[in-house]
């Protein structure tokens, strides 16, 4: 509203009571809830069941309460933080801290994620893959290790045949194509995309299916690295930076 080209002074107050309203009633209903539960926990026999659901709740009471309280002080505060900019700062605390806060109070103070957390920290891996998963198993994987080979392998395999198949039929239209330099440039361009194809795909094919040296020797954390991080990193350069529209609205930013 800040934006526009006429008095937005009554929108303003509107939007203020509106918001203050929604928020307020949210805010007595979570309350009420929170109420609820505090005459359940003072019930329980144990202090220590007592002391361990207190602490939970009063975890949970202060995102709660930084949540509307932000809220709060940027919507219905004094337009003076707003024109000082702080409202931008502010809102970080219920966009981003309280959603950020909320999953770990609910996870991290359960036991059984807790030891899950320390099982997957001896993962040797950047990431949760099934291979370093099973060598931390207590039996034998090896036919789970075949099986898990095979079927990646099987996989890995029908979608690069498909994706040649489908580069076939491209390469057919460009060899149609009436000019050399609009063949040259169709064949510029599925030269970039066929080079990350062949990067994804074969770096995946020696991570899975590879010989199994690679992975004792720590060597497929570095290969996973193409497939995972580089190849989706290229992959939207490759289609956007050859775009002529693309270029033109890239040197208008800068």
């Amino acid at each position: 509203m800040r934006l526009a080209c006429v008095d937005t002074g009554w929108h303003a107050q509107i939007h203020g009571t509106v918001i203050g309203v929604a928020t307020g009633c949210n805010f007595v209903l979570i309350l009420g809830l929170y109420g609820g539960i505090l005459k359940a926990v003072l019930k329980l026999p144990s202090a220590a069941s007592r002391a361990k659901a207190f602490s939970t709740c009063s975890s949970h009471m202060t995102v709660v309460a930084l949540f509307y309280g932000s809220a709060f002080t940027v919507y219905v505060g004094s337009p003076g933080s707003r024109a000082e900019g702080k409202d931008k700062l502010i809102a970080l605390v219920y966009a981003f801290l309280t959603p950020f806060l909320n999953p770990i109070i609910y996870t991290l103070r359960n036991k059984e994620v807790k030891e899950a957390v320390k099982r997957v920290t001896e993962v040797a891996h950047y990431f949760c893959d099934l291979a370093p998963l099973m060598r931390l198993a207590c039996v034998d994987t090896s036919w789970h290790a075949q099986v898990h080979v095979a079927v990646i392998g099987l996989i890995n395999t029908c979608n690069l045949v498909l994706i040649l198949g489908l580069y076939g039929g491209i390469l057919r239209v460009v060899l149609k194509l009436p000019s050399a330099a609009s063949r040259a440039k169709a064949f510029s361009t599925c030269s970039s995309h066929m080079t990350v194809v062949t990067l994804f795909f074969g770096s995946a094919f020696i991570v899975y299916i590879g010989p199994s040296e690679i992975q004792a020797e720590g060597k497929d954390k570095l290969i996973a690295l193409v497939y995972a991080f580089l190849t989706p990193f290229l992959n939207p350069i490759i289609y956007t930076l050859r775009n002529k529209e693309v270029k033109e609205a890239v040197k208008r930013v800068a």
